[in-house]
């Protein structure tokens, strides 16, 4: 009896640990197709919210398959927090959203592969190839 409430307890410890413990967490935004936007060029960047820190690539100009290669470590991060992948069009003036998707940290790694594609957008048009891990 004794070992089962002590078995149980370890259990219930390594589950809070891994849902507060603060870890670096890398992100990579690697390439993706996008659907246009515009009538004359699409010019699509990736804004990455993790907790409060966020991040964008760089803008790829005239592009409807971009490819940006861009890495990013967020610090302090654990399962609890935010993860808001936000996909624009550069314009003069204000960008135009293409595709947002968001979810908290641990969600987000439990039902994706390591390296996965982000289907964005309202008929799902813009995908983008990314990898998400702890570091």
């Amino acid at each position: 009896m004794q070992f089962q409430v002590v078995a149980a307890s370890i259990l219930v410890l390594m589950y809070f640990v891994s849902w507060s413990y603060a870890r670096n967490l890398l992100v990579e935004v690697k390439s993706g197709t996008v659907r246009k936007k515009d009538t004359f060029s699409t010019d699509p960047y990736m804004s990455v919210t993790v907790c409060k820190t966020k991040k964008r690539t760089l803008t790829v100009k005239n592009s409807l398959t971009p490819i940006w290669n861009w890495s990013q470590k967020f610090p302090n991060v654990n399962d609890k927090c935010k993860i808001k992948f936000h996909l624009y069009d550069d314009d003069f003036g204000s960008d135009d959203t293409i595709g947002i998707l968001e979810d908290n940290v641990g969600n987000f790694l439990r039902e994706r592969a390591e390296t996965s594609t982000l289907i964005l957008g309202k008929k799902g048009d813009s995908k983008i190839s990314i990898r998400v891990r702890y570091d």
